[in-house]
């Protein structure tokens, strides 16, 4: 979790860093949204859920003195996030394209 949370942050920061270059330099980036707003909803939902699953798997267990969270149920919630992110993406895409998600 902690990966795909630290992969998600570099990739968030580096549209967040081409945005401010754009505004510096030539035109914003053609966004459909204000581009802040865009930078604060990936933040909070594409980066620090994958920290906060990452600390509570390791750390719950610890304190509740419970068993160890397996290798595979913390995959298959760490695959199942990024899985929606990335369906939630493509929907954003298909939508800011002009067409419809209602057969989804």
């Amino acid at each position: 979790m902690f990966l795909l949370g630290a992969t998600q942050l570099v990739l968030v920061m580096t549209l967040w860093f081409v945005e401010l270059l754009a505004r510096r330099f030539a035109a914003p980036l053609p966004f459909v949204i204000a581009s802040t707003w865009v930078h604060t909803v990936l933040m909070l939902y594409g980066v620090y859920i994958f920290f906060i699953c990452g600390f509570l798997f390791t750390v719950f267990p610890r304190w509740m003195n419970g068993t160890e969270v397996s290798r595979r149920r913390y995959m298959t919630v760490a695959l199942t996030v990024k899985a929606h992110k990335f369906s939630a993406k493509a929907t954003e895409r298909i939508v800011a394209a002009g067409g419809s998600v209602e057969a989804l």
